[in-house]
């Protein structure tokens, strides 16, 4: 596994901080527990 930040296309592999925030503010405003564990547990690992 290498520690790239971008694929061989180009694209970037990771979020922005500003787009994991939002990502973790969807989570967190959805309704179903099992979806916010699932997101959550995505984004802090």
């Amino acid at each position: 596994m290498t520690n790239e930040l971008f694929t061989v296309e180009g694209k970037r592999k990771y979020l922005t901080s500003e787009e994991q925030g939002r990502f973790m503010a969807g989570a967190n405003a959805h309704e179903r527990a099992e979806v916010r564990t699932f997101c959550l547990t995505l984004a802090y690992s």
